[in-house]
């Protein structure tokens, strides 16, 4: 098997997807498994205590004593710092937590001493990293609080007492002040300071420049480590000669800043910043008061060199991270070889269902491939429960994490909506008093956390500080269809109070829905697959005239995360993405001075951020999930006994062997998003094809749902299939190998539709022409050529933006075509027919919606950057969206 290192899930690009024109997703599975929640302690989780000295690769071995004369010693001793996890390291997050230190004094908007600084380094296999090697000091990064200049920088303070003992090559080429020049891991060059930003920069870098010590002497960080795809010049994962797992090591090191200045004098804790702890972490001093953990990483290369035949598959997101930890076993079992590309829900069941040389025979979906009597026959086997989730990062000022949240539909539908002031183009200049709000949100909260619904749920969360938490709070990935996204729509639409609301009615508090979205029809059925966006919102100063119209807009604020995982780490690093920071240096598109730029992350301390993303990914970044409530009026997180739970009250879909989401279903116990994700696998296959995916289907179902951490594993994130959907995955892995026609084992329903529907049942596959997703308007549906489903019910499509009916994206020759019967036309979107006796969770067809000012943006996309981003799209770092989202790493 041929795990491509040329793609990656972390830095999957919806502008390549739409460039091909079916909504494609494109991951790397150069990293197959997730790490443990950075909350939890893992078997490899080390505690060190830094009186005991500086600790090599072992994490026993003492490299370096401490003084206890040294004037920092009393500062420092009793500090321990415990680190989550630190074997089978990828990109991933891990928990930093310490304890028996003294508080950090002073205001919480200060930060005069006792506070931490954490960064990522190469170096040493077994004595540790040089500050050379050390990931610090990129520009423009937000301060957590009040701290003195030097800290933020990579200087040899001239008070350090060790300052005369520098290395000659920590002074510039030029003289001047020794500073610590950073050295890459596969170079020999030195970088200084004026240039480390060609290196790394404030999206780039993960380094932690300060997070406080409570009252009790505890302090805790969730630190983002990254591999050498995300950051090269580290070069941490990069595969080790003879030693396919096994990739090269790094260090995760702490620097603590205590009660004294480096020339020994006492720290002052008022307001001027220059009496407060002083120095670089990388100065001589500094430095070594540092703890430091070696983090044994997996190889980012999992190529598995094989004489068989290669068996792609394709499909939902959902099932990335299982799918991931599978492929290294399977590949090294007997059998084929098999490749993974994650795609749009619906691109992945029109290639299944598709018999063109190439396309996929098994794909991973929610929704079942229904291909009518005409087409092939479909099997499904469930192989993974998961859930969409609402990921929180909310840190208070003095540094605690919350945990807990609690939503309902109705607070959700407003995130979703555009409806708070903030979430407008021109909302936070009204809120600073530059302009005035829309008429219509006049009595609408700032955002999310002002809102009285919310704080009635929530009192203990901190309300949002717009000055430092800026851009709007949610992370969620588009314009990209995807089955998860309808099924977030559903809970909204089944809740009688958000539908309500949706449909015009204010809340208890006078808040009322954007007159915009209220015109899409969301309140009922058909649920769209997306988010719309007004797209033509935009905001013009008028006070700044030398600022171009039409200012900002839409897409300038509300920023489309790339993917689940994606949104996941951009809530993580508090990357909101907003280009709504007018910046007089620089450069227009059209070459004049001055443009948007993107705000900054958000600091330490001052981070509020929540994200639509998948309950794996969630755990991948060490993110807390909201408490949605279900139909039983209860509030419940995803685990695995509400996921459970959630399984147990679904109904059929479609075909009865693919279960569904039952928004209504009113057990207290059951996580309201609940997935299961199918492997859908063609059955007209040769014997060869259908053997492996047997084989793979087999091992999905069998040691692939042990949870744990190794290769393998089922990630956290995931249920573990119950009995009955394991026996229904061997049966179908049992069918594709029998004598007997593989399309009718016994006991399931092959993917078939009595009234010969279309390649989604209900869903239709239009481009949103005159006859394709059932609308007049003649633009896209709202999933283009993937899955028009629900049609162009989905969004309307904006004037001059999206081309009207008959281009067809599908019609790109790369691509194998919709099968046949799959165009969305009216005749194809009915469901099929059931007894009333028996509940059927199912999608609605598309009907014509209101203005044609939204779009999923795919087209827009498509021609702004199929053009030029090529095959950077397939690479990207840290920064995901914006101007990032074409720049390789």
């Amino acid at each position: 098997m041929i795990i491509s290192s040329g793609l990656r899930i972390r830095a999957v690009s919806a502008a390549l997807a739409l460039v091909a024109g079916v909504g494609l997703l494109a991951y790397e599975p150069a990293t197959p498994t997730a790490g443990a929640a950075a909350g939890d302690l893992t078997d490899s989780a080390v505690t060190l205590r830094w009186s005991d000295g500086i600790i090599g690769a072992d994490h026993s071995t003492v490299v370096e004593e401490r003084d206890p004369e040294h004037f920092m010693y009393d500062d420092f001793d009793g500090l321990e710092v415990t680190v989550s996890q630190t074997d089978d390291i990828r990109a991933q997050s891990l928990d930093v937590r310490w304890s028996g230190w003294q508080p950090t004094p002073g205001s919480v908007g200060s930060l005069p001493g006792n506070y931490m600084q954490i960064m990522q380094c190469w170096g040493d296999e077994e004595t540790g990293p040089l500050p050379e090697n050390c990931v610090w000091g990129a520009p423009g990064m937000s301060d957590p609080g009040r701290i003195e200049p030097s800290v933020r920088g990579r200087g040899v303070e001239p008070t350090d007492p060790l300052a005369e003992s520098v290395p000659d090559h920590y002074i510039p080429p030029g003289g001047g002040v020794a500073e610590v020049p950073f050295r890459a891991a596969d170079s020999d060059e030195f970088v200084w300071s004026a240039d480390i930003e060609n290196v790394f920069g404030r999206w780039t870098t993960n380094e932690v420049r300060g997070v406080r010590t409570d009252d009790a002497g505890d302090g805790e960080a969730i630190f983002t480590v990254q591999d050498a795809i995300d950051a090269p010049y580290l070069g941490c994962g990069t595969p080790v000669e003879g030693a396919q797992a096994d990739g090269r090591d790094c260090w995760l090191v702490v620097v603590p800043h205590g009660g004294h200045r480096l020339d020994g004098s006492a720290i002052g804790t008022g307001t001027n910043a220059l009496q407060y702890a002083d120095g670089s972490p990388l100065t001589p001093t500094n430095w070594a008061q540092r703890i430091q953990v070696r983090l044994d990483f997996a190889s980012v290369d999992l190529t598995c060199p094989t004489e068989s035949e290669q068996r792609p598959t394709v499909g939902s997101q959902l099932a990335a991270r299982a799918v991931f930890s599978w492929l290294p076993e399977l590949c090294s079992a007997d059998g084929g070889a098999f490749s993974y590309l994650a795609l749009s829900d619906a691109e992945g069941r029109r290639q299944v269902a598709s018999d063109t040389p190439g396309a996929a025979g098994l794909a991973f979906t929610y929704a079942p491939v229904v291909t009518g009597e005409e087409g092939p026959e479909v099997l499904h086997a469930p192989v993974a429960v998961s859930g969409l989730v609402i990921a929180l990062n909310i840190e208070e000022p003095d540094g605690t994490i919350v945990r807990d949240l609690r939503l309902t539909p109705r607070l959700v539908a407003k995130l979703l909506t555009q409806s708070y002031r903030h979430d407008v183009p021109g909302g936070y200049e009204a809120f600073t008093g530059l302009d005035e709000p829309p008429a219509w949100a006049v009595a609408n909260p700032t955002d999310i956390s002002a809102d009285p619904e919310f704080t009635e749920l929530n009192p203990e969360a901190p309300v949002r500080n717009l000055g430092f938490a800026a851009g709007n709070a949610l992370r969620i990935s588009g314009p990209n269809p995807a089955d998860a996204f309808r099924e977030l729509w559903r809970w909204i639409q089944a809740d009688a109070e958000a539908s309500a609301w949706l449909a015009g009615e204010p809340d208890d508090h006078g808040m009322v829905v954007n007159p915009a979205y209220e015109e899409l029809g969301l309140a009922e059925p058909p649920a769209p697959d997306t988010v719309p966006r007004d797209v033509q919102a935009c905001y013009q100063n008028t006070t700044q005239p030398q600022i171009p119209a039409p200012g900002y807009c839409t897409l300038d604020l509300l920023f489309f995360a790339t993917s689940f995982e994606d949104a996941a780490l951009r809530a993580r690093l508090g990357q909101a993405g907003s280009k709504t920071d007018w910046d007089t240096l620089a450069v227009s598109p059209s070459g004049t001075p001055g443009w948007w730029t993107e705000i900054p992350p958000q600091a330490p301390g001052r981070r509020w951020q929540l994200a639509v993303t998948d309950s794996a990914s969630a755990q991948l970044y060490g993110l807390p999930v909201a408490s949605l409530r279900n139909a039983a009026g209860e509030f419940v997180q995803p685990g695995s006994a509400s996921l459970a739970a959630a399984v147990d009250s679904m109904v059929p879909s479609e075909i009865d062997d693919v279960l569904a989401i039952d928004p209504e279903a009113a057990d207290p116990d059951a996580y309201p998003l609940a997935m299961i994700t199918y492997a859908a696998v063609r059955a007209d296959q040769e014997d060869d094809a259908l053997a492996d995916y047997s084989a793979m289907l087999s091992y999905a179902a069998g040691d692939g749902q042990t949870p744990g951490l190794a290769a393998g594993d089922l990630p956290p994130g995931y249920s573990p299939l119950n009995d009955e959907l394991r026996a229904q995955t061997l049966a179908v892995a049992e069918a594709l190998v029998a004598t007997d026609d593989p399309r009718d084992p016994p006991g399931l329903v092959p993917g078939s539709d009595e009234d010969g529907g279309d390649e989604d049942g209900a869903e239709g596959n239009g481009d949103g022409g005159d006859e394709a997703g059932g609308t007049e308007a003649g633009g896209p549906g709202s999933t283009g050529a993937d899955d028009g489903a629900p049609g162009a019910g989905d969004a309307p499509d904006p004037a001059g933006l999206a081309p009207t009916g008959g281009d067809d994206p599908t019609d790109d020759p790369s691509l194998p075509p919709a099968p046949d019967g799959a165009t969305g036309g009216a005749g194809d979107d009915q469901p099929p027919a059931v007894g009333d006796d028996v509940p059927v969770a199912q999608t609605t067809p598309g009907e014509p919606v209101g203005p044609m000012q939204y779009v999923l943006l795919a087209v827009l996309i498509a021609g702004l950057l199929g053009a030029t981003a090529g095959p950077a799209l397939l690479k990207l770092g840290p920064r995901f969206g914006g101007a990032a989202a074409v720049t390789p790493r």
